[in-house]
């Protein structure tokens, strides 16, 4: 018989036989009620089956383990599971009950049913966190279940439900839930009494309650005696009980730690600062359980009545109290009882624990309490000042460093709370991370080398863990992977997974995986377009953190944050964008010039033996200036120049004041610790220095020179100033005009001269076949460019990347153009950068591009008048014989030439002169060819006309074969001193050839081989364009549709 009743299925008399077959907290239904399951068009693994004795008392809640039983008409159990053997082959009602998602429970707690059964566990500890899931479905308050080891009928473990959470519910009244997946089942230890020390004191507990712990409220005693307190809130039932033992409930990811799993007596306190279900733990709580400072112990607190539980206190002369000093090693002397008075020295009574511990930067203090009288160890007694006596002290030498960073996290939250640089970030992103609602469950923090994203994390983390609850998990992977042959990368997915569950067990939980590209690397390919290679380690480490930060999400949004660091996002495996699980960006520049200069007086400061000074204020402000664009690590390293420099040139002649030479730091130290240092932000990048070109090399564009000087010098020469404008400054300039006029030599001077640095682009390092690869490559450059600035992008035949949109077939041009558009005038907009684009056709640039805001000024570099050509000539050459222009005679008519070289340009005048400098050398190279010969013939024939005259009369007579040797030797004479005349005159040509003068008869020669570049009629056509450029331009819009006109190419006709 058998009834439907809401969610519920009841069935009435039903034969109980047992199965030994069955392996966990499962039941085997008979046919019939299999059936009826199935019509109810749920989920058959959701119900829970529910076993009533006749009285209606449930006896045990299982599951369903999807076999039916041998009998159509029984139920079959495991004899292990039903505490009233009697029950069997009789006949029970049963009720199957739904249990939704919202009975899906979060935590269970558990406690085994005996001390045996913990030593199993203990044991067997990996196969329990991997299969305890898999032997159950559903939990109910004070039922037993079982699991089995290896499958082994005969080794099985018992536990009894002491508590269960639904969700983030803390209802103490839920009695029943259904688990899966992603439950914690949190075991409590249970002692063996039986092998344990008979203690002849026991305590009465009178409560059990479970908290978390956290970091945050911990209060400051006013004194700095040695006390062992926690911190509940008032409102709860426990709060009326101030003594309790607590234990650290260990987490199954981690390795066993006795330390943990110790437990210690402790004074309780209440304030309303703690959050409910939550326990504050005090740095001497810290040091006695060796636990590192961080949120999301579990805690297992049990409330002790002490006036029922007789203290040894009273009986002071039977007490020993064993100080043992552990010290790192012997040459560290410490005194022992300035520690103990210091500790000790309280007007009331202090709370002493045995095997309390006290952790310092060299030595480990450790107490001891012994009852010499039962020859026992005593768990606390209430110290005061009259039990001195009753101390002994010990000392053990090397030991290892052991302690806890409580102090040191103190210490830098005070003295660096100022040294952010990042400060508005700071603060932003943890009001983000702990926000209750977010798009996605992951952020990414992206910056160059040296920008502060490891210092800006650490001060991230040490902010949440003072002030919030949340614990935070800080992985260096750069580090890990640094580790050599002791790590394989294979292991990378395993330690991910450890990652992610050991945060879970500590939730509410925040992740930070620093430099995380080096386990994730974005693939470099052709065709950024294509697909990843799902085999590839990266990807499956990117699916696999995806995966499970989002299941756990999926159970609790605010249980897990992941917080991500990078040099640029563009490093990172693209499935971590595409699968939208960084939700947002933020991005870290460098600092500012009054950062900068915040910086470098912080720098001097921290020096310990000497204080550098600076000449005067100016000279602060002028290397301020120069390390424009350098992270804070560039900073830091060019100081450590300037202070090794000025050790080096003994500039420390000063007095010395308290032990401390003062430093003084001028221009010419700075100059020197600049040579050779390249910051990182320029490593790696193409720019265009030392071009050659200065202001002065260009002849006329006076208006062109004076405008790049006030949009690009000016702004950083000036910097005060120009701060306090409240606009945005202007950040484009357009120079537009004739081939051969100026354009490209003007943006060589600035190269050379403005002191920016200066990158060239060329259209095919754009232009990318692939759909996306020319917008990556904009962003890419732009990003490059913001991170060495100033900066100044220099796009030549600027009409070849960004022409009027729509007019591409492909659309690649109109993508750049719309990347261009959101680049130069964004959200963001430009900080820093400046664009210079040139071209001769103006009007096929698309329009937006020449509004206010992106290119800001179009100046026309024109062919040059009679004055202009004459400024040019100029520009060119040169009277003065030291100058490196070409020389010219002084008679040279300079203004005649401007006169006759009418509808030349820049480019055609250079021509001109480079031609007319080949014609005097040519003229120069004839004459000394002609006097090389006379000179040559002129010497054999002296060598010929030679006469000799013997002036030895004591020889004899030389015959005629001697007289010819003697002529051979003289000749071989002339001619080794010929050679050297002919070299002294090559040396007298040589300077003469560097004398070489350009005369007027030159350039009218060259003028014949040299005519105009630009025609008459492209001169014309190309003049109609600029004027209808420059005058005729209004503020409407095209409205993208083609031209209609006859011939043009939308036309018809």
């Amino acid at each position: 018989m058998h009834k439907m009743i809401s969610n519920k299925l009841y069935f009435e008399n039903i034969n109980l036989v047992f199965n030994n077959e069955i392996k966990g907290n499962f039941i085997r239904l008979p046919l019939k009620i299999i059936i009826e399951l199935e019509s109810t068009n749920k989920s058959i693994n959701e119900f829970g089956v529910i076993i009533k004795g006749h009285n209606g008392k449930d006896l045990t809640l299982l599951g369903w383990d999807g076999i039916p039983s041998s009998d159509s008409l029984s139920l079959e159990i495991n004899p292990s599971l039903l505490k009233h053997g009697d029950m069997v082959n009789k006949e029970v009602n049963v009720e199957l009950k739904h249990f939704g998602d919202f009975c899906l429970a979060k935590e269970v707690y558990v406690e085994p049913t005996t001390s045996n059964d913990w030593e199993i566990i203990e044991k067997n500890a990996v196969y329990f966190k991997d299969y305890i899931l898999h032997q159950t479905r559903f939990v109910s308050l004070d039922n037993d279940f079982i699991c089995y080891v290896n499958n082994d009928n005969n080794l099985f473990c018992k536990f009894k439900i002491k508590k269960i959470v639904i969700n983030d519910s803390r209802d103490d009244n839920v009695t029943s839930a259904r688990i899966s997946e992603g439950v914690l089942i949190i075991v409590s230890p249970l002692e063996n009494k039986s092998r344990a020390k008979p203690s002849k004191k026991t305590p009465k507990i009178l409560q059990t309650s479970y908290f978390r712990s956290c970091f945050y409220a911990l209060k400051n005693d006013e004194h700095d005696t040695i006390d062992l307190t926690c911190y509940i809130n008032d409102t709860l039932t426990a709060s009326k009980y101030n003594f309790a033992r607590l234990t650290i409930i260990q987490n199954p990811m981690e390795s066993t730690d006795n330390n943990k799993s110790k437990s210690i007596f402790v004074n309780i306190k209440h304030s309303k600062l703690i959050l409910e279900n939550h326990i504050s733990l005090n740095n001497y709580v810290h040091d006695t359980l060796l636990l590192p400072v961080q949120n999301g112990y579990r805690v297992k607190s049990e409330f002790i009545d002490v006036d029922h539980w007789s203290s040894p206190s009273k009986r002071s002369d039977n007490i020993k109290i064993l100080a043992n000093f552990s010290k790192l090693n012997e040459a560290i002397t410490v005194d022992t009882n300035a520690v103990l008075n210091h500790l000790l020295n309280s007007k009331s009574d202090v709370l002493l624990v045995n095997g309390m511990t006290v952790l310092k930067d060299n030595y480990k203090l450790t107490f001891k309490l012994v009852d010499n009288l039962n020859n026992c160890i005593i768990p606390f007694i209430n110290f005061n000042r009259k039990w001195k006596s009753n101390i002994e002290t010990e000392i053990t030498r090397n030991i290892k460093k052991i302690g806890n960073d409580y102090e040191n996290y103190h210490y830098d939250y005070m003295n660096h709370e100022e040294d952010i640089l990042n400060e508005e970030q700071l603060a932003e992103i943890i009001k983000y991370v702990s926000s209750p609602a977010l798009p996605s469950n992951c952020i990414l923090i992206e910056g160059g080398t040296g920008i502060g994203k490891t210092t800006l994390v650490n001060k991230l983390k040490l902010r949440l863990t003072l002030n919030s609850h949340q614990y935070i998990h800080y992985v260096d992977c750069n580090n890990i992977l640094s580790q050599g042959n002791n790590f394989k990368v294979d292991d990378l997915s395993k330690l991910i997974a450890n990652i992610v569950y050991t945060a879970y067990w500590y939730s509410p939980s925040i992740i930070i995986f620093d430099n995380f590209e080096v386990w994730v690397p974005k693939k470099e390919r052709d065709n950024p377009g294509a697909n990843q290679n799902n085999t590839s380690l990266s990807y499956k480490l990117s699916i696999q953190l995806m995966q499970l930060v989002n299941d756990i999400a999926r159970i609790n949004p605010l249980t897990l944050r992941v917080i991500l660091t990078s040099n640029s996002k563009n490093s990172l495996n693209n499935i971590l964008f595409e699968k939208h699980f960084i939700c947002k960006v933020w991005s870290l520049k460098v600092p500012d010039n009054s950062k900068r200069i915040a910086l470098i007086k912080k720098y001097c400061e921290d020096l310990v033996d000497n204080d550098i000074e600076f000449e005067n204020d100016n000279e602060l402000l002028n290397l301020a200036v120069k390390a424009d664009g350098y992270s804070t690590l560039d900073l830091k390293i060019l100081m450590d120049r300037i202070y090794y420099q000025l050790q080096i040139s003994n500039n420390s002649s000063a007095n010395k004041i308290n032990g401390k030479c003062n430093l003084i730091l001028n221009n010419s130290i700075v100059e020197k610790a600049l040579e050779g240092f390249t910051p990182f932000s320029l490593r790696n990048v193409h720019l265009t220095k030392n071009t050659g070109v200065g202001w002065d090399d260009i002849g006329a564009l006076f208006e062109a020179k004076q405008m790049l000087l006030e949009t690009l010098e000016w702004p950083t020469k000036y910097s005060k100033i120009f701060e306090k404008n409240p606009l945005r400054l202007r950040a484009g300039i357009l120079l537009y005009g004739y081939a051969g006029c100026g354009k490209t030599l003007l943006a060589s001077a600035v190269a050379e001269q403005c002191g920016l640095n200066f990158i060239s682009i060329k259209g095919p390092e754009i232009l990318n076949k692939y759909i996306g690869a020319s917008e990556q490559s904009i962003r890419e450059l732009f990003d490059k460019a913001q991170s060495v600035k100033p900066c100044v992008l220099f796009f030549d035949e600027f009409d070849s990347i960004a022409p009027k949109r729509g007019h591409d077939s492909t659309g690649v041009t109109d993508r750049i153009v719309n990347q261009l558009l959101t680049q130069m005038d964004g959200a963001e907009g430009l900080d820093g950068v400046y664009v210079l684009a040139a071209t001769s056709r103006p009007d096929l640039i698309d329009s937006a591009l020449l509004r206010p805001g992106r290119l800001d000024k179009s100046i026309i570099c024109d062919l040059p008048g009679k004055p202009e050509r004459y400024d040019i000539l100029k520009s060119i050459t040169s009277t003065d014989h030291n100058s490196k222009k070409i020389k010219i005679q002084p008679d040279t008519n300079l203004t005649e030439l401007s006169n006759i070289t009418e509808g030349f340009s820049g480019a055609d005048l250079q021509g001109l002169c480079y031609n007319a400098y080949l014609k005097a050398v040519h003229k120069y190279l004839e004459r000394y060819e002609t006097v090389k010969v006379d000179q040559k013939t002129e010497k054999e024939d002296v060598l010929n006309g030679v006469q000799f005259k013997l002036v030895n009369t004591g020889l004899k007579n030389l015959g005629h074969g001697d007289f010819q040797k003697l002529r051979q030797r003289i000749q071989e004479y002339f001619e080794s001193n010929s050679e050297l005349q002919v070299k002294n005159n090559a040396s007298d040509s040589d300077s003469s050839f560097a004398s070489l003068l350009i005369s007027t008869q030159d350039f009218y020669e060259a003028l014949k081989d040299t005519k105009a570049s630009i025609s008459p009629n492209e001169y014309q056509k190309l003049k109609l364009i600029y004027d209808k450029f420059r005058n005729d331009r209004n503020g409407k819009m095209p409205s993208g549709e083609g031209s209609r006109d006859v011939g043009t190419r939308s036309s018809l006709m």
